[in-house]
């Protein structure tokens, strides 16, 4: 036997369209407030990391002139001191850039420069400016490139900040004696007749727990 048909009357569909209506304009209204605060977000980020630049560049040159000698010698235990001055300073220098990129990324304005350069390069340019960092944490850090000879056409200061702050994060949580590896390699998948670059950074740290898995891409999220 067949069922009923509920008939729906013109009164309850202009009701549902209404519903529908206000419904979209909240969605609306809601994903603009949170376009908004994002850009808020960065500009302040961005401001605040220029305002801190010029105040920290000052103190890394007056360190290097106290260190170079140039307003009086300085003894063994002084220019120890000014040396890690200087090389925290530049650290700080380094991630206020990062700042400043991912800020002007969030807001539209990143600048990119696509070149061919060698894979290899690049590579090895990292891996040395992470070596003295892995060294201290007593971690093996070691990196393959499979073709070595090959190139890419890419923003080569973003393809090695992408590098280094998988590796850097990798080191940071790995144990003393463990090992962390970065691999590049040609993938075999073309799209559109061009080959593709795969890159991997391994670790042996404790890993992120399963439930932090859909937090970690957030902004100001850390998992593990």
């Amino acid at each position: 036997m067949a069922r009923p048909r509920k008939i729906v009357s013109s009164r309850e569909l202009d009701l549902l369209r209404r519903l529908l209506t206000e419904r979209t304009e909240e969605l609306e209204r809601a994903n603009e407030r949170l376009f908004i605060a994002g850009q808020v977000k960065s500009e302040f980020l961005a401001h605040m990391s220029r305002e801190f630049q010029r105040p920290l560049d000052h103190i890394v040159d007056f360190a290097s002139c106290l260190r170079d000698g140039d307003m009086g010698e300085v003894n063994r235990e002084q220019r120890i001191c000014l040396e890690t001055i200087i090389a925290r300073g530049k650290r700080l220098q380094k991630l206020l850039e990062r700042v400043l990129d991912l800020c002007g990324s969030d807001l539209g304005m990143a600048i990119f420069l696509p070149r061919e350069f060698p894979v290899q390069e690049a590579l090895d340019r990292v891996v040395e400016r992470l070596r003295n960092d892995a060294a201290k944490r007593g971690v093996t850090l070691e990196a393959r490139c499979a073709g070595g000879g090959c190139t890419v056409t890419a923003d080569e200061g973003k393809f090695a900040f992408i590098i280094e702050e998988l590796a850097t994060n990798a080191l940071k949580f790995s144990r003393k004696g463990s090992r962390v590896s970065i691999s590049l390699k040609e993938s075999a998948t073309t799209r559109n007749g061009e080959r593709y670059l795969e890159l991997a950074v391994t670790d042996q740290g404790r890993g992120i727990r399963d439930e932090e898995l859909e937090h970690i891409f957030r902004s100001f999220e850390v998992g593990g």
